[in-house]
């Protein structure tokens, strides 16, 4: 608990004492009415937080409250607001998960996974979190910006550690990931659109025909490996902040969680960083502790097969996560028949088709990048024989790699 005996009765700047918790409420009520446009639940979350943070924060035990700031942090999730906050000369990052009934439970959920994360380091520290509020606040991460141009050995090495780390920590609760619904919503969502608000749309014809068949058949083999830990989910390179000079990452954004195979995220992310057949080897080979030439064809094909799980996986994850479709009634055919494969999407293409990735349209855009790929793997004889690969490991009880 907090003694107030240990703070020096000092007047701040700001006309406040930290042991005068009234006053700093009220204090930051006003500064933030003037720094931003916020409801007043979330003001009053938001308050509640920074007070008990400033309050309980043994970094700012000696000191009055000099200098603060609040900013809202851009970011793609439709789950939760994101704020930096500074106090004094420390950064803190403020998350609101955003819930409605049907929500709570995951929220609730996602809060302790981020609390278990963050005991062994995988995961930023936690200064303040309240299951009632659904409001967490927890280290401000300095990142080496686009780290991910330019995987090192040390990175690579970083990257399968944490993987590794996440499985053997997150073996203690059994109960936590079990199911998560938002991702059944989404999933939910991407169906509806397809089948019942346009059925006969054109845009859609692939996922009607192939999408949604093949994304049950990868998943049913999928769903065999071995459930051995909680994948992030979202294992991609703008949720991992890499710490430069301590060479390792701290995850953040744990709203996609689920109980599943390790191959899960290693394989998201190699999507997600268009990874080419050596890099994926060598994150593979990095992974298992193995030299790449000792990778087993039996676990490639496993981990090809889940590739190809998550890139279907992500085609209806991308539409299911549109707020409307209005769209698609108004869709020319010049809006995707440009897009290049997700695996060639650069900063440039972005740019030069202005792509606003972030809308509907575009989380549209990106479910369609990512069918271009897929439409180039069933071209491929080598899908079909990774598939007979993958199907006769499992059978394989004995197996002993990847826990089989």
């Amino acid at each position: 608990m907090h003694d107030q005996r240990e703070i020096p009765q000092q007047k701040s700047d700001y006309g406040c004492f930290f042991n005068e918790k009234d006053s700093l409420n009220n204090f930051l009520i006003e500064k933030i009415d003037v720094l931003m446009e916020m409801n007043r639940e979330d003001k009053e979350r938001c308050v509640q937080a920074i007070v008990q943070t400033i309050l309980e924060d043994p970094d700012q035990k000696q000191k009055n409250l000099q200098t603060f700031s609040i900013e809202k942090i851009s970011n793609l999730s439709k789950f939760s607001l994101v704020y930096k906050v500074k106090c004094n000369d420390k950064i803190y990052v403020l998350r609101l998960l955003l819930t409605n009934n049907q929500a709570q439970e995951n929220a609730a959920e996602e809060i302790k996974i981020m609390q278990l994360f963050a005991a062994s380091k995988i995961a930023p520290k936690i200064y303040y979190v309240s299951e009632l509020t659904y409001t967490v606040v927890m280290d401000y991460v300095d990142s080496e910006q686009f780290w991910h141009a330019n995987i090192t050995p040390d990175k690579r090495k970083a990257i399968c550690e944490i993987l590794r780390a996440m499985n053997i920590t997150a073996s203690e609760p059994a109960s936590l990931g079990q199911e998560n619904k938002k991702i059944n919503d989404i999933y939910a969502n991407a169906n509806n659109c397809c089948f019942q608000f346009y059925p006969d749309n054109s845009y859609l014809d692939n996922y009607r025909a192939v999408v949604f068949e093949t994304f049950k058949e990868l998943k049913e083999i999928c769903d065999q490996y071995p459930c051995d830990g909680i994948c992030h989910g979202d294992f991609q390179m703008f949720n991992m902040l890499y710490k430069t000079e301590e060479k390792n990452f701290s995850i953040i954004d744990w709203e996609y969680y689920r109980r599943g195979s390790r191959l899960f995220d290693l394989a998201y992310l190699m999507i997600n960083i268009q990874a080419d057949e050596t890099v994926e080897r060598e994150f593979l080979a990095e992974y298992l502790e193995i030299s790449v030439s000792d990778i087993p064809e039996s676990d490639w094909a496993k981990y090809y097969i889940m590739k190809q799980y998550i890139l279907t996986y992500r085609i209806i994850f991308f539409l299911g996560l549109c707020s409307s479709f209005d769209f698609i009634l108004d869709l020319s055919p010049d809006k995707i028949k440009d897009l290049p494969c997700f695996k060639d999407l650069t900063y440039k293409i972005i740019k030069d088709q202005n792509l606003e990735l972030s809308s509907d349209l575009g989380l549209f855009q990106l479910s369609v990048m990512h069918l271009k790929d897929f439409n180039e793997v069933l071209n491929d004889k080598c899908y079909q024989e990774m598939l007979f690969m993958a199907k006769e490991a499992i059978k394989l009880t004995s197996q002993k790699s990847f826990g089989m």
